[in-house]
């Protein structure tokens, strides 16, 4: 695990070059578990236990992911990361 997931904040700029890098983020939001992970099918965007989002890149999944309706990026200074891998 990434030691800067216990630094604050974890910034949407930290979060962006994580992902752009291919790490796994794992956090929290309103009380519910979700996970960003990538495979050869795209990047995904999921609740945990739950359906994902695929997108076809990185970035795709940056500018348009949402969490309830709402855009990550919007939502970022919200939540909890549990895990960065």
């Amino acid at each position: 695990m990434n030691s800067r997931c216990s630094q604050l904040p974890y910034t949407f700029d930290d979060l962006r070059n994580d992902v752009i890098m291919g790490r796994e983020i794992h956090f929290l939001y309103e009380g519910k578990e979700y996970s960003i992970s990538h495979s050869s099918r795209g990047s995904h965007l999921c609740e945990f236990y739950q359906d994902d989002y695929t997108f076809s890149t990185r970035e795709e999944l940056l500018t348009n992911g949402t969490i309830a309706g709402k855009n990550v990026r919007d939502i970022w200074p919200h939540v909890e990361v549990t895990a960065i891998f």
